[in-house]
Parts: structure tokens; C-alpha cells; sequence
């Protein structure tokens, strides 16, 4: 448990004792008392000790004297009780001054003090100090222990917690959302916009959390008006344990609760987290299964569903979320914190509004799938647009990210279909666009036949015959001929439509056209325009 220095001057065996500087230091720890016996006393002793002398190894050394008080506060010592009269006739100014300089404290000893009985009366307070809260704290690990024995929860933990030390508590996970709370009607966490905390693997610092606000019963506070323990194994951060400030002190009592509390919280979480992946799993295997048609009948499928608190029915889209990350171990944590987090659930069902039991992530051939039920309704696929949007701005934004959503599965039969059109749509529409995106299945057109072609080969020597000469010409002369070529077919062949897309006089598009005809681009009728079109979208698809 915890002493001070003020606590120390306080004992019956310092009452004659006087602090003549370093007041401000009073609040130092104390943990040892050494007697000063050598003059080059550093190396015997420690941080957090009681420096008792007469100073008679350095009396008659200035240079000794004045360098004294700064070498202890280089070994973080607590502070310097000096008898004087028999060595000295009085404590010389330069120790007061150094001690005033540096907050340390410097106490005057009366000419009878006995320096064994002040010794005996520091440790004897220590060891006072130290039993007390080695009761406490065995109270309070027998207490959590026997909730734990009997499956206590983390919610249960904290009630003991807030109990124990007589105020309220809240839990916070790693993300700063609040898991638990006691003593409290209501909690909210109030996180700046752009305050991401959703990979942190590190606990973050008070001055980190010190953006962070705290609603509690209609009123906002700072981190600052709570106590503060991160929950944490190794460098893994799991969440932050805060327990209401109720005075300006924080009594040792309060930091070994929080430490224990902690420490015990740290393993139900492990444990919770331990039975969620092994749910998820369960999960996994149970779609796998669906989705290799080893189930076959849809009432069989919903009955078991439920079993993962799972809503399903149809009809039913799958999405495809796919982060473009080089490192396949980063990729798969992204993809394991977003399906733990829930928060992607939150945001579909924000558009969607069918509840987040209608909705389910697995982590299936190195991706995140996305398996909901829709209502048929005509905003359905409006909805999915903006529901996209809003997630590739949001919560996707920190890297490349490709979303393919299926055409709808009407039946369970049609389910396995759906899920490869969302994967088959993110892998075509990955190779023609070089942002973030969000594509239907139905969207694909022409692409998807192309990428059906078993020998590509034949279609990079149909791009060649079509439009090779222009995509040669434009490496040449950078001329932008093939950009020109796009935005005429796309604009119906209308030449003032075109110049105007491309920000080009008129003469300038017209000029082009006749260099594309000189190239060997034909677009006297539909079969020809289909042909180049055709070139235009190979193009695409694969460079």
C-alpha cells in the first residue's frame, strides 16, 4: 500500500522533526530508509528511499555536500533527514536551496533523535501498510474468484467492483464501446469524428483518452473524472476499466482494485473471446455446408440457422468485402475485427432495417462475406447503394476496398449461386477499377462473359485487330486517342456531346476522329461499333 512522505513526517518518532524545504515533494513514495555511512553512498541504495544522516562522511567536503541532493534526486529517492549539532552546527544553505530547487523534501532532525527508532518507526509503518493491503487485496481476489467459479461474467465483476469501493464503474472495450457498467443509469462514449481506434492493438494512453467525453446519466465528463486502468495481455489491448473520482487522492486501496479487477476481467475476456471464434466457426462450417449444397432442404437450413441466433429466410443477397491488403496476416485481422465488432451488422441494418439477426459475416477464401436477407421492395437495391457508399467512406476508408453484391437468391438452391456472383463480381470489376468500389453482379454486362473465356489469348488478338494501332499511337504520342474513342461510343457517336465530356473544342474531337479512322477504326454501322466496343471493354478488363 502506498506511504509518503507526508505520512512519514506524521509519526509519533518525527515529532520533533522539522521540513525546513522541498514541501511540494511531501507527496513522494516511500518504500525503504537507508543511513548514510559512506560518503559515496549511491550505489546502496534505491528509488523511493529515506535517506537518514548526520552527514559526518561529508562534512567537511562542500563539493560533497552540494552535489548530495541532486544525486538523489537522479535515484528517484523519497527524501533527506539530516541530525545536525554534532558534525555540523547547522543544515548548510546549500542543501536547502538544492532541496527548494528540486521539490525534494529536507527535514531537520532534533540533536536527541535516535536514528535506529526512526528507522524501526518508517519500516514498522511500511510493514503496517503493506499487510493491510495484502488483506484487501486477497479479499477482494477471493470475492471475484468464487463469482468466477461459478461463470461470473464481466458484468458481474464490475457490480462487485463498484460495490467493494463504494462508486460507480464503467467498462469500456478496445474500441472505447461500453461493455458494462455499475452504479450508472445510463453510459455513453463521445469520440471525436476522426478518432479512429478500431485496429489500435495497444492500450491508448490518458492523454490519447483525454478526447475521448463520457456521458453518464445526461452528464458529460472527461476521462480525467475517472481513475484509469487499461485491461490488457502482453501488448494485446482488450478494454479499459474506469472507476469514478470521488477526491483529489487516490488511495491504495482503489489502485489495487483496479489492478485486480483488471488482471481477472483480462481473462474473461480471453474466455469469451475463446467461446465467440469457436461460435463463429460453428458458423463457418454451417454455411460452408449450405453453400456446397451438403443441406439441401431450405426449412432444414432455417431451423438450424437458429441455433447461431440467426434470423434467416428469403429473399437473401450475399456480399463480397475484399480488402486489397498485400499482407495476408493484416488482411485476415481486419477481417476477424470487423466480424467481432458487429459494426458492420449495425451499418446494413442502419439502411436495411431487418435487424442484425438478419444478418451474418464468415471469413470464407481469404474474404468477408456479407449473407442478408432483403425485402422485395423497389428501394431495396437503392438502399444497398447507399448503405455500400456509406460503409467504403466509413468504416472501410483506411485502405482499397472492392464490395460485389449478388443478383437476389429467391431459394436456398439459389443461395451457392449468389455467393459466387458477389466473389465473381469483386474479381472482375478489381481489374478495371483502381479505388474503392461497390458493384452489382447484374452490372457487369459484358465483362463477366469475358472473364469466361477459357484461352485469353483470343481475346487480347481480337483487341489487337480492333483498336492495337490506337492503343500503340497513344503510348507514341500520348494523344489520348483511346480515351477519345471511349467517350464516343459512350455518347452515341454525338461529336458536340463528346467534346463537351472531354472538356475538347469541337475541332480538336474532330481532328481525332479522323486520325481514329486512319488508324483502321471502323464505326460505319452497329456490328462495327459492337466490335470496338467490345475491343474497349477487353482493354479494360485487362490491362
Amino acid at each position: 500500500m502506498r506511504t509518503t512522505m507526508k505520512e512519514v513526517l506524521n509519526l509519533p518518532v518525527f515529532s520533533g522533526a522539522r521540513l525546513v524545504a522541498g514541501e511540494q515533494g511531501v507527496n513522494r513514495d516511500v518504500s525503504n530508509v537507508y543511513f548514510m555511512e559512506v560518503p559515496d553512498i549511491y550505489d546502496y541504495i534505491d528509488r523511493q528511499g529515506i535517506l537518514l544522516s548526520t552527514l559526518f562522511p561529508i562534512a567537511d567536503n562542500p563539493d560533497l555536500i552540494e552535489e548530495l541532493i541532486p544525486k538523489l534526486v537522479n535515484k528517484e529517492m523519497a527524501g533527506l533527514a539530516v541530525k545536525p549539532a554534532r558534525y555540523l552546527d547547522d543544515i548548510p544553505e546549500i542543501l536547502i536551496h538544492e532541496a527548494q530547487k528540486h521539490e525534494f523534501p529536507l527535514i531537520a532532525l532534533p540533536v536527541d533523535a535516535n536514528l535506529s527508532e526512526l528507522s524501526n518507526g518508517i519500516l514498522e509503518l511500511l510493514l503496517d501498510k503493506n499487510t493491510t493491503a495484502l488483506k484487501f487485496r486477497n479479499t477482494l481476489h477471493e470475492q471475484m474468484m468464487a463469482q468466477l467459479a461459478e461463470g461470473a461474467g464481466l458484468g458481474e465483476l464490475i457490480e462487485t467492483l463498484a460495490g467493494m469501493m463504494n462508486r460507480p464503474a464503467v467498462l469500456l472495450n478496445h474500441r472505447l464501446e461500453v461493455l458494462g457498467r455499475a452504479q450508472y443509469e445510463q453510459t455513453e462514449v463521445i469520440k471525436p469524428d476522426d478518432f479512429a481506434v478500431f485496429f489500435e492493438k495497444t492500450c491508448l494512453s490518458p492523454q490519447q483518452l483525454a478526447k475521448v467525453m463520457l456521458k453518464v446519466d445526461g452528464e458529460s465528463f472527461g476521462i480525467d473524472a475517472f481513475h484509469y486502468q487499461p485491461i490488457h495481455v502482453g501488448e494485446e489491448c482488450l478494454g479499459y476499466l474506469l472507476l469514478e473520482r470521488q477526491g483529489a487522492e487516490e488511495t491504495e486501496d482503489l489502485r489495487v482494485a483496479l489492478e485486480q479487477t483488471a488482471l481477472l476481467m483480462a481473462s474473461v475476456f480471453q474466455r469469451e473471446k475463446a467461446v465467440e471464434r469457436q461460435e463463429q466457426n460453428y458458423l463457418d462450417s454451417f454455411i460452408r455446408d449450405v453453400l456446397n449444397e451438403q443441406l439441401s432442404s431450405q426449412d432444414e437450413v432455417i431451423q438450424k440457422a437458429k441455433v447461431f441466433k440467426w434470423d434467416l429466410a428469403f429473399p437473401m443477397i450475399v456480399m463480397n468485402i475484399d480488402f486489397f491488403i498485400d499482407d495476408p496476416r493484416q488482411k485476415r485481422e481486419w477481417i476477424q475485427a470487423f466480424i467481432e465488432s458487429g459494426t458492420v451488422e449495425q451499418q446494413v441494418n442502419r439502411y436495411l432495417q431487418t435487424g442484425t439477426n438478419s444478418i451474418k459475416l464468415i471469413y470464407m477464401d481469404d474474404s468477408m462475406y456479407v449473407f442478408l436477407n432483403v425485402p422485395f421492395e423497389r428501394r431495396a437495391e437503392q438502399r444497398l447503394k447507399a448503405m455500400s457508399s456509406d460503409l467504403l467512406n466509413t468504416i472501410f476508408h483506411q485502405c482499397r476496398t472492392g464490395i460485389g453484391i449478388s443478383s437476389t437468391a429467391e431459394t436456398i438452391e439459389r443461395l451457392p449461386e449468389a455467393y459466387r456472383e458477389a466473389r465473381q463480381t469483386v474479381k472482375i470489376t478489381k481489374k478495371i477499377e483502381q479505388r474503392s468500389f461497390a458493384s452489382f453482379f447484374k452490372d457487369l454486362g459484358v465483362f463477366e462473359l469475358f472473364d469466361h473465356v477459357a484461352d485469353q489469348t483470343v481475346l487480347a488478338e481480337f483487341k489487337e485487330r480492333k483498336i492495337g494501332a490506337v492503343l500503340a499511337y497513344d503510348e507514341k504520342k500520348e494523344m489520348e486517342l483511346f480515351q477519345t474513342l471511349e467517350a464516343y461510343i459512350a455518347c452515341n457517336l454525338n461529336s458536340r456531346q463528346t467534346a463537351k465530356e472531354l472538356f475538347v473544342h469541337y475541332n480538336t474531337l474532330r481532328n481525332r476522329l479522323v486520325k481514329l479512322r486512319e488508324l483502321g477504326v471502323e464505326l460505319d454501322s452497329g456490328f462495327d461499333i459492337m466490335e470496338v466496343a467490345l475491343a474497349c471493354r477487353i482493354h479494360m478488363l485487362r490491362s
